[in-house]
């Protein structure tokens, strides 16, 4: 009798315990520089400028997004972006072009002195419960006085369970992305002279 007390006051002790539970940090930026060495510098033609990337409320969270329903997203308790997702997603695009297009300067920037400038507006960035990363939304591609507005919708199968799997996943479409703005961007010239 007196082991069965013993056990049973160990459980309360037990259960009155608190569970710990650690933060996470996750970086697209170092996802984007793993294994991927700096395009060799030449002399670029022309500057591309990385304005902005425009976030929805929902995603400027620093807790990474899972949308649950149609119309239903859940924020992370304890799984966080390590800096603010709009700076992350302007440098990594920035790193895929220039790699993409070495003769032309890409860089998050003001677009003051830039030939070409590239803004962008996200509506998503976020995993899904069916295992599916998405990210979409519109850019606009400035060139002198010419404006090419474009949507976009890339998705890819997250490769595993986890958080870990979803920012790989949204590196990915990252990775896509930048390669259809390359596609566009590649056009830049310089600004004819005054």
């Amino acid at each position: 009798m007196k082991s069965l007390y013993l056990a049973f006051v160990g459980l309360l002790v037990g259960c009155g315990k608190k569970l710990e539970v650690e933060n996470h940090y996750y970086s697209l930026v170092l996802e984007a520089a793993e294994g991927q060495p700096p395009a060799e510098p030449v002399a670029p033609k022309a500057r591309v400028d990385l304005v902005a990337v425009d976030l929805p409320d929902f995603l400027r969270s620093r807790s990474l997004v899972l949308q649950v329903n149609t119309n239903e997203v859940l924020h992370a308790r304890y799984h966080h972006w390590g800096e603010p997702l709009d700076i992350a997603v302007q440098k990594v695009l920035a790193r895929d072009l220039s790699n993409a297009l070495p003769k032309l300067e890409v860089a998050p920037g003001p677009g003051r002195e830039a030939d070409c400038t590239i803004a962008l507006e996200l509506d998503r960035f976020h995993a899904s419960n069916s295992a599916q990363v998405l990210v979409s939304g519109r850019f606009v591609y400035t060139q002198h006085d010419q404006v090419t507005r474009r949507e976009f919708d890339v998705s890819q199968v997250q490769e595993g369970d986890g958080y870990t799997s979803a920012v790989s996943g949204m590196r990915r479409a990252l990775g896509a992305l930048s390669r259809e703005l390359a596609s566009v961007v590649g056009a830049c010239t310089p600004k004819p002279a005054e």
